[in-house]
């Protein structure tokens, strides 16, 4: 049985090996897709970076800080998103890799994103999943794309990296639209 902070899912027996392997293939395929649109240099904000894998694909020279509901390493920080937490800085990127799904409200933590950084990358998957109950939006890259519209952020590049009638799996490059023209803290130019 799998447990939320707002539901309990059942599962079918024998479930876990199969797909814990599954998970933690596409987890990895996702932290290489998503670090591939980074600019070296880059000062990175992971939230919801569980263990912490996007950091082992980073461009050269990218500095890292990570945080998790539910820390899994020592240099991983406790924060609560759904309950108005927010780290304190300014980060070339702001990382939500699979976390949007899971918050109460995303479009409030998107808005408080804002002050921090001038991208943003998130992913999401949509998938039939074995559970009971459905997880709650954004489940889709269009409704990424509504939440996105009532926001600051504009899409900048949209990776659809695996698609079949079972599930659809994308990482998205947001750009803050009312600044950051030009460069990213690091000097470089940014992003194409």
């Amino acid at each position: 049985m799998l447990v939320s902070k707002t539901s309990v899912y059942s599962v079918k027996p024998g479930w876990r090996g199969e797909a814990l392997s599954e998970l933690s293939r596409l987890w990895t395929e996702r932290a290489k897709i998503a670090a591939s649109l980074i600019e070296p240099g880059s000062r990175i904000l992971d939230l919801g970076c569980g263990e912490g894998l996007l950091r082992q694909f980073l461009p050269q020279g990218c500095t890292w800080k990570g945080y998790d509901l539910r820390p899994l390493r020592p240099e991983v920080g406790l924060l609560d998103l759904d309950n108005g937490g927010y780290p304190d800085g300014h980060f070339d990127y702001v990382m939500m890799l699979g976390v949007l799904t899971w918050l109460s409200n995303p479009i409030a933590v998107l808005q408080r994103a804002l002050s921090s950084a001038p991208f943003l990358i998130a992913s999401d998957r949509r998938r039939r999943w074995r559970w009971k109950q459905p997880l709650r939006l954004p489940t889709r890259s269009d409704e990424l794309d509504r939440m996105v519209a009532v926001t600051q952020w504009q899409i900048d590049r949209k990776i659809e990296w695996c698609r079949d009638p079972e599930q659809e799996l994308y990482v998205c490059r947001l750009r803050h639209s009312g600044a950051y023209d030009g460069e990213i803290s690091n000097g470089n130019t940014k992003p194409n």
